[in-house]
C-alpha cells in the first residue's frame, strides 16, 4: 500500500522524521492475533524502489497494541500493528547546494573593509543582500509550505541581519567622518 506524513521540518536540513504506520484491527474481544510460527521477518523494505533516496535509514520497530477502550463511542477495543520507520535526512547535498552558498555570501561582507568609499561600501553590502534574498527565495520555494522557520531560513535571515548591521555601521562611520570637528580649547 501506500501511505503519507507530513514531515517536521524546523530543523531542515539537519532533521531527522519518524514515520509511524497504523493499521487497526477488529474489537479485541472477538479478536486475537497469533504470530505464524514459521515467519522470522514481520516486515520487509525494499530501499532500492523507496522515494526516500535522500535519507538514511535509521531504523524500524514493530509493535502489537491495543487503542484505549475510553476513545470509542461502544467502548471497544482494537488490535493495531504500529509499524515506525526513523529517518534521518542525507545533509551534506543541502549544505553543498544551499549552506556552503550562504555561509560564501556572509564570509564575503568581511570584503567591504577594503574598500575606501562608504557609497562603494554600501553598494557592495546590499548587492550582497540582494543575493542573500534572491537565495532565501529560492530555498523557500523548495520546501513545502509551513509556518515556521527551518533551521536554514532562521540562518540566512541571521545572515541578512548581520549584513545589514554592517550596513548601518558603514552608516555611522560615513556620518562620524561628516561631522565637524570641535575645536578644542
Amino acid at each position: 500500500g501506500q501511505f503519507k506524513q507530513s514531515f517536521e521540518l524546523r530543523n531542515f536540513p539537519l532533521d531527522c522524521q519518524v514515520l509511524v504506520v497504523r493499521l487497526e484491527m477488529g474489537n479485541v474481544k472477538s479478536m486475537v492475533y497469533t504470530a505464524p510460527k514459521h515467519q522470522d521477518v514481520l516486515v520487509t523494505i525494499e530501499r532500492e524502489l523507496s522515494p526516500l533516496s535522500g535519507w538514511f535509514w535509521l531504523g524500524a520497530a514493530v509493535a502489537f497494541t491495543a487503542t484505549d477502550p475510553a476513545l470509542s463511542k461502544q467502548g471497544n477495543s482494537y488490535a493495531q500493528y504500529v509499524l515506525t520507520f526513523q529517518l534521518a535526512r542525507r545533509w551534506q547535498p543541502h549544505f553543498l547546494r544551499s549552506v556552503l552558498f550562504s555561509i560564501l555570501i556572509s564570509a564575503s561582507c568581511t570584503l567591504v573593509f577594503t574598500i575606501d568609499e562608504i557609497a562603494d561600501r554600501l553598494s557592495f553590502i546590499f548587492s550582497l543582500v540582494f543575493a542573500e534574498v534572491a537565495f532565501l527565495i529560492t530555498v523557500h520555494g523548495s520546501l513545502p509550505a509551513v509556518p515556521y522557520l527551518t533551521l536554514l531560513e532562521a540562518y540566512n535571515f541571521a545572515a541578512m541581519l548581520l549584513l545589514f548591521l554592517l550596513a548601518f555601521a558603514c552608516g555611522v562611520v560615513a556620518v562620524a567622518d561628516d561631522a565637524p570637528e570641535e575645536a578644542g580649547g
